[in-house]
C-alpha cells in the first residue's frame, strides 16, 4: 500500500489524495493554517501515481456554484 497514492489525468494531480492510515496522526495534527500539501511535500519520494482516464478527478467542487455546476452536467 502507498504512503500516498494521487490519481491524475493527462499528467494533471487530481484529487482527494489518498492517504494511507499510516498517517493519521500526522494528518490530524496540522496546523490549521497549513494544509494537506505540507504533508504532500514531506512524503513526496512516497508518492504513488495513478494515471486513469477520466477526467473528473481534476475537477473541484469546493464551492456551491461549482457543485452545481456539475449536477447540471449530470441531467
Amino acid at each position: 500500500m502507498p504512503t500516498i497514492l494521487v490519481l491524475t489525468y493527462n499528467h494533471k494531480n487530481g484529487h482527494p489524495p489518498i492517504f494511507n492510515l499510516n498517517l493519521k496522526k500526522e494528518l490530524l495534527s496540522l496546523n490549521n493554517s497549513k494544509g494537506i500539501n505540507t504533508l504532500l511535500h514531506k512524503h513526496e519520494k512516497e508518492i504513488v501515481v495513478f494515471p486513469v482516464p477520466d477526467s473528473g478527478v481534476c475537477r473541484t467542487f469546493n464551492t456551491k456554484a461549482e457543485f452545481e455546476t456539475i449536477l447540471k452536467e449530470r441531467n
